[in-house]
């Protein structure tokens, strides 16, 4: 019995004692490895805290709100908004459910442009507007149809296909800095093919979830980043986009496409009665490449130059009176919450609609898109600065006729259909000939 009792006291011993030789190499391996990987990270030419500040953007970006919110399945646009997003009630209306027909007291408003928009003003101006709208015996809706890193390519094809549903009657487009990036790039494309490309999903990785104390050693930080470079792990821009462009060294193409799309969303918008307000985009010089600035400050002009009340398009010049500033923005293109830019910026939007909000509601849509008809079909055939090619809108406006909705005259009146002749009264018509005829005749010619 003894014997057995000492036996078995001498395995546990003999057990414990290969635990504790298991731990001590395992030990002796992991200081090895961490002196390794101590020494092989500076031979590679990099810093140890470089590469955990990298992964903790990754990290911030894989988790962040851009990738629950986002859906890659639509056939026509790169990304847009989920209706299951959480961020969706919180920040007004958004194209998130199917449109609804526009009761007879509501005035609608649609807005339009990149993450400044998507995550900032429209809610607090819907707020701004309610008491004005009241007044007058009228509802006001805002609908958010921005999204993060938009350019006008893809507001011109979601307003076109998505937004007109919304029945608006006025849209606010508040673009420059994307398209100012767009266009930089040494195979530059007008429609920013060259540069835009289908979201890639990048959901959270294991190492996402793991203890932050991880990070103060070199050979866990080195082999998960080993492991993301084999697994390809892009940033949000990256993910978007096929191309970055180098501000320093790529040519820049200057503002061709951008002018060819907010000239279609005007026409578009026109053709259907909705009136059009323009805002130049405010940019922070202090925390932006010099060539990207003057990029974003040349697409203002742009925005400039197609304002013209007479023709239902106004301005914003939001750029000249709120300076950007780092004490306003914490980057390039947005404010500070804590401040009040976007605040300022709101205020100019609402007294601009203010003072005009007698003369619109007095208005229909039939008077609204005939103002506007003939200079709109001078700018698209001849006014492209460069950029030849026949623009959606030109397309729409030189139909002939159509079923369009009209309201007839009155402050309070109904939406109804009647047919409606696209040349303003009183000027030559189109010419009688198959537009694919006209349209090839524009495209080839200077």
């Amino acid at each position: 019995m003894r014997d057995a009792t000492t036996q078995l006291t001498q395995s546990c011993l003999s057990r414990k004692k290969r635990l504790v030789l298991v731990l001590i190499l395992g030990a002796v391996f992991a200081a090895l490895l961490e002196g390794a990987a101590r020494v092989y990270i500076p031979l590679r030419g990099y810093d140890l805290q470089s590469i955990r500040s990298g992964f903790d953007r990754r990290r911030q970006q894989r988790v962040a709100r851009q990738w629950r919110e986002q859906d890659r399945d639509h056939p026509y646009l790169p990304y847009v908004l989920k209706a299951s997003s959480p961020d969706v009630q919180m920040r007004g209306l958004r194209l998130t459910s199917p449109a609804q027909v526009k009761p007879p007291d509501v005035f609608r408003i649609v807005c339009l442009g990149g993450s400044t928009t998507h995550y900032g003003y429209p809610a607090r101006l819907q707020q701004v507007l309610k008491n004005d709208f009241a007044k007058e015996g009228m509802r006001v809706e805002v609908v958010n149809a921005a999204n993060v890193s938009y350019t006008t390519a893809e507001s011109f094809i979601n307003f076109s296909l998505r937004c007109v549903h919304y029945d608006p009657d006025l849209v606010i487009v508040y673009h420059a800095y994307n398209d100012a990036v767009a266009a930089f790039g040494a195979s530059w494309q007008p429609d920013y093919s060259h540069f835009r490309r289908r979201l890639i999903a990048n959901e959270p990785l294991i190492w996402d979830m793991m203890p932050r104390f991880l990070d103060r050693f070199a050979a866990y930080v080195q082999l998960r980043a080993w492991v993301e470079g084999q697994e390809n792990i892009r940033l949000w821009s990256e993910c978007i986009n096929r191309y970055v462009p180098d501000f320093e060294h790529d040519p820049y193409h200057g503002t061709r496409a951008f002018r060819s799309n907010m000239m279609n969303i005007i026409a578009v918008a026109r053709s259907r009665g909705t009136r059009v307000l323009l805002c130049t985009h405010v940019c922070n010089p202090d925390a932006g490449h010099e060539r990207l600035i003057l990029g974003a400050r040349e697409m203002n002009d742009v925005t400039r130059s197609l304002a013209d009340e007479r023709a239902g398009v106004y301005l914003v010049d939001v750029d000249r009176l709120i300076p950007g500033s780092s004490e306003l923005m914490h980057d390039t293109c947005h404010f500070r919450p804590e401040r009040d830019g976007e605040k300022r910026l709101v205020r100019m939007i609402a007294e601009t609609i203010r003072t005009r909000l007698d003369q619109w509601l007095g208005e229909g849509p039939a008077e609204i898109a005939s103002a506007g008809t003939a200079m709109w079909h001078r700018r698209l055939a001849g006014e492209t600065d460069g950029f030849t090619g026949l623009g959606c809108g030109d397309m729409l406006q030189r139909c002939g006729t159509g079923d369009s909705p009209v309201r007839r005259p009155g402050r309070h009146s109904r939406w109804i259909y009647r047919r409606v002749a696209c040349a303003t009264a009183g000027e030559t018509p189109w010419p009688a000939q198959p537009l694919d005829s006209q349209a090839s005749r524009l495209c080839h010619s200077r």
